[in-house]
């Protein structure tokens, strides 16, 4: 330390010693405070970038559900189409033999 530094210091009294004591310990919790703030601001960005990519997720998962739904009705249309189709060729193969059947009877 500087000597002009402890005169100045011894100057100043006890209570100037406890002033400069308190001033330095407040100086170090400040800087601790400072620093956590900004660790504080970090996590909170990560925090808010994760949200983010979460909520684009879930907006993706909920678009390709959507699609799946839609393309799994058109899939449930068709087949209900083949088989009415089915059915109505099956009822008119019926009719028909039975209309056969009684005309070779007569």
């Amino acid at each position: 330390m500087d000597p002009e530094l402890l005169k100045y210091i011894g100057s100043l009294g006890v209570g100037g010693v406890i002033a400069i004591c308190i001033f330095l310990i407040y100086r170090q919790d400040h800087e601790r405070v400072v620093k956590l703030s900004a660790e504080c601001e970090q996590r909170f960005d990560l925090l808010v970038q994760v949200l983010q990519k979460n909520s684009m997720s879930n907006e993706a998962l909920s678009q390709t559900i959507a699609a799946m739904i839609t393309h799994q009705q058109a899939v449930v249309v068709q087949q209900a189409g083949d088989f009415r189709l089915l059915m109505d060729r099956l009822l008119d193969n019926l009719s028909g033999e039975g209309r056969r059947g009684t005309q070779t009877r007569s």
